[in-house]
């Protein structure tokens, strides 16, 4: 059962409100750190790149 059919109306409205600003901001938090790792996986194939070019 969920939480907000026990709760009255108005209370539930604000839960559901709460719950989805918060739920925004930890895909905000998730995206960001979806960025910084693929940053660093292009970094690593950079790198690579590099390396494997140097020794041949």
């Amino acid at each position: 059962m969920k939480v907000t059919r026990l709760l009255p109306k108005r209370l539930a409205i604000e839960f559901q409100r709460h719950d989805i600003e918060r739920k925004e901001t930890e895909l905000k938090y998730y995206r960001a750190r979806v960025f910084v790792l693929e940053q660093l996986v292009q970094e690593r194939y950079e790198e690579l790149e590099k390396l494997e070019g140097t020794s041949r």
